[in-house]
């Protein structure tokens, strides 16, 4: 249909004046599903091990053994985070929004 001039003539020849080489409304719309069908089933089978590594890491025994490392010293070597930068910005909105 992206080969049509508009889309008055695209819902023409698709649903009233099919057209050699073109399919018919319900064909295409039918095909246009299978074609989607396998996309969607790759597209949650790469997505949940990503998922499942992150409730993995919600856990509470996995942020117990985060904590036990050395607090929020801890956190802050394991992800990168400079943990009083965080405090002082999370301070300071809380102050302008009183």
């Amino acid at each position: 249909m992206k080969f049509m001039s508009g889309p008055e003539q695209a819902a023409e020849t698709m649903l009233f004046k099919p057209r050699n080489g073109y399919l018919t409304g319900d064909t295409g719309f039918i095909n246009a599903l299978n074609d989607i069908r396998p996309h969607q089933a790759a597209l949650m089978a790469a997505v949940q091990p990503a998922l499942s590594d992150m409730s993995d890491g919600l856990a509470p025994v996995e942020i117990e053994k985060t904590r036990a490392v050395a607090g929020l010293a801890g956190l802050r070597a394991i992800n990168g985070v400079n943990i009083p930068s965080v405090v002082t910005a999370v301070q300071h909105t809380v102050k302008t929004a009183c």
